[in-house]
């Protein structure tokens, strides 16, 4: 996971991360956020979905392969959680106006 910090600068997960991380044999987790504050024009103090996250680690605990298997299933699901993340930031995008 990578978050963005107190402040929330945005950033972008890139190729290259997950090329390193799957060369270092870490596990990643593609993760959302599920609630923010906002800070001038921009959120801040986010929170990821703590479930998803916990049940993430758990699927991880019982994963017989590598950090770069893991990783490149990862990726091939990440359509799985598109609606959730859709749906997450909608709710932080009204709770914001």
């Amino acid at each position: 996971m990578k978050d963005e910090g107190k402040c929330g600068d945005r950033d972008f997960l890139q190729w290259d991360t997950v090329s390193m991380m799957s060369l270092l044999d870490i596990y990643m987790i593609f993760a959302y956020y599920s609630d923010a504050e906002k800070l001038e024009n921009k959120i801040a103090e986010q929170k990821f979905d703590n479930n998803y996250v916990i049940s993430k680690i758990k699927e991880i605990e019982g994963y017989h392969s590598s950090g770069l298997h893991w990783n490149l299933k990862e990726l091939a699901d990440l359509h799985f959680i598109a609606d959730k993340i859709k749906y997450s930031y909608l709710r932080i995008e009204k709770k914001q106006k």
